[in-house]
């Protein structure tokens, strides 16, 4: 088995390769034949190929995001009037929940986590405050 080569591909090439492995280094690095230590050499060293990489993984939490509200909605079975009588798909209860705690914490919904302190704590502290200069005093007396 010989050593996979380095050389870097064009841009066009590197987009395509990207977006066909959907943003998955190894699977991009194999594409290219290449290791994955070149392919990161690369996105840190070539500002466009790391554009290149980034959109591509927006692209595809994109992608997933439609596919998840898909699946929020589910798929009915409708009648004649547009009336769901039954469902293909039901929606799913996780994925509601999933996204009513990831995108709906400003109306209360998501994970809240309760901390209760029972008392002593094992670990102590000092508070050292300064000490007043002869001003202070003098502007406190005063009043």
């Amino acid at each position: 088995m010989g050593r996979k080569s380095h050389k870097k591909p064009d841009e066009e090439t590197f987009r395509w390769m990207c977006d066909r492995k959907m943003g998955n280094k190894s699977l991009i690095a194999k594409g290219l034949e290449c290791s994955r230590s070149s392919l990161n050499k690369w996105l840190i060293n070539d500002e466009n190929f790391k554009e290149i990489y980034e959109e591509t993984l927006e692209s595809k939490k994109d992608f997933a995001e439609s596919q998840l509200l898909l699946m929020l909605q589910g798929i009915p079975i409708l009648d004649k009037d547009k009336n769901i009588i039954g469902w293909k798909e039901k929606p799913s209860e996780a994925l509601i929940k999933f996204f009513l705690e990831t995108k709906g914490k400003d109306r209360g919904y998501g994970k809240q986590q309760e901390h209760i302190h029972s008392g002593n704590a094992g670990f102590s502290f000092n508070i050292i405050l300064p000490k007043k200069d002869d001003t202070d005093e003098g502007e406190q007396d005063g009043d």
